[in-house]
């Protein structure tokens, strides 16, 4: 997870490791401070997720398969940062179809 320094991100261990398990589920990589060309990639994608999810409003609502639902159209879209590719399609030719098989499900 590439973000900026939001207190909503302060719980590192939190949202790195699963609670249940202990075992690791992501990292977290924070934007430089005023390197305001990374910036710019994460206040992309916060507009993209406050389409679905506005700020300040709790998603507590949103069923488990209403989330799935809104990232799968946020990974099939096209994002000019990506040189006009879709989140999943970028992820393939960096990684691999197996890989992002394994992340999809």
């Amino acid at each position: 997870i590439l973000t900026d320094r939001d207190p909503c991100f302060s719980d590192i261990e939190g949202i790195e490791f699963s609670p249940i398990t202990g075992e690791r589920r992501t990292h977290i990589f924070y934007c430089d401070p005023y390197v305001s060309r990374q910036k710019g990639n994460i206040e992309n994608i916060n507009k993209q997720i406050r389409k679905f999810f506005p700020k300040g409003h709790s998603i507590n609502g949103y069923s488990q398969k209403d989330v799935r639902d809104r990232n799968m159209i946020l990974i099939k879209s096209h994002i000019r940062s990506l040189d006009g590719a879709s989140p999943e399609e970028a992820m393939e030719k960096v990684y691999g179809k197996e890989i992002l098989n394994k992340l999809m499900k």
